[in-house]
């Protein structure tokens, strides 16, 4: 009996290699790279098989690689995958043909997108044995696939963004004389509410404007350029990159501030920064929302809460007083190395695909 990691995301390709090579950004860490990492514990720990871009020929039915294994030769099959409305129909055909094989579902994917189209999904859903998804409360209060999928709500595993590689994240020592600024990086824009009335207060905000220092994703500039055409006067900003930072170069900046400051999205997302910040030894400043609260993270303990009214006051205190945030600061620091890194993740998996396939 086969076990199999089904994969359309170039994971085998990167297997012998920097995981970092071929352009990939700091901001899959959480994503892209944690699959990675997954698949590769899956293959060395619990003898799983890589099939590697199973649908890529657009011009058959099936799944090539798939037919070099007969029907019912297959234990459990974990899925990674971009799932759209035109591929399920195309994986059901598949599944059909390892009807006793266990299915774990992890996916790449956005279910608020799924409202019409329902009925298409159900049968996957009601086929999977267990669903790892990395947010659980977005879109709704009781979260979108609770409320469709009632009867289904067991099956749905929170499974949030890790810090990953592993090495890297843990060789970052605390750092007890940081820059005492704030690091404001990332996208802004429609869905980052918060980050949002930060960047128009740096703008408009002397004193703000003086600690804070911008690492900006390049989607950003735009909106940037359209805040400055809204105001009549505004102070110049302090960026610190003419171009992306990457890999262990991201880490030590982040690590060398004293804050950062990010925000879920409006539709409750959890983002790979609530992580990202705290791990390297930087204080988070974030608003409160649910996933948040389910990963453990305690406000004031393990970050700063803030709001789009507070956010700006709340980072110029920081900044001035650095020392009475010294303990959250690192308590956050130490809460998602332990509980939020990459080999926690992978053990959690074990624990779930050996339940599995023991249930």
């Amino acid at each position: 009996m086969k076990r199999i990691i089904l994969t359309n995301t170039g994971h085998k390709n990167r297997m012998e290699t920097d995981p970092f090579d071929n352009g990939w950004h700091y901001r899959y860490a959480c994503m892209g790279l944690k699959h990675f990492f997954v698949s590769k514990f899956l293959m060395e720990e619990m003898g799983f098989e890589m099939w590697d871009n199973w649908n890529h020929d657009k011009k058959r039915h099936e799944p090539v690689r798939m037919r070099q294994l007969e029907p019912g030769g297959v234990e459990i099959i974990v899925l990674f995958e971009q799932l759209h409305n035109v591929n399920i129909d195309k994986f059901m055909k598949f599944l059909k043909l390892y009807p006793d094989a266990k299915l774990v579902l992890f996916p790449i994917i956005d279910f608020r997108r799924w409202d019409d189209c329902k009925d298409k999904l159900r049968p996957l859903i009601e086929r999977v044995d267990l669903l790892l998804d990395w947010q659980k409360h977005y879109w709704k209060p009781e979260g979108w696939f609770e409320s469709v999928f009632p009867e289904y709500a067991d099956k749905h595993i929170f499974f949030p963004h890790c810090v990953s590689p592993y090495d890297n994240w843990m060789q970052v020592e605390f750092n007890e004389k940081p820059l005492e600024r704030c690091l404001f990086s990332g996208r802004v824009g429609g869905r980052y509410l918060i980050r949002n009335a930060f960047l128009k207060a740096v703008l408009k905000d002397e004193e703000l404007n003086r600690v804070v220092d911008m690492c900006m994703h390049p989607k950003g500039v735009s909106i940037l350029d359209f805040y400055k055409k809204c105001s009549k006067h505004y102070f110049e900003l302090s960026f610190i990159n003419e171009q992306r930072i990457i890999k262990d170069d991201y880490i030590k900046l982040l690590n060398s501030y004293l804050c950062g400051m990010t925000c879920g999205t409006k539709f409750h997302h959890l983002i790979g920064k609530c992580f990202e910040i705290p791990a390297s030894g930087s204080l988070l400043v974030c608003d409160s929302f649910p996933d948040l609260d389910l990963a453990g993270f305690v406000p004031h303990v393990h970050y700063v809460p803030v709001t789009e009214d507070t956010v700006a006051s709340t980072v110029k205190h920081i900044c001035n007083n650095p020392l009475a945030y010294e303990g959250i600061r690192k308590a956050g620091y130490e809460f998602v190395r332990k509980e939020h890194n990459l080999k926690k993740r992978c053990e959690q998996l074990r624990g779930y695909i050996e339940g599995v396939l023991n249930g």
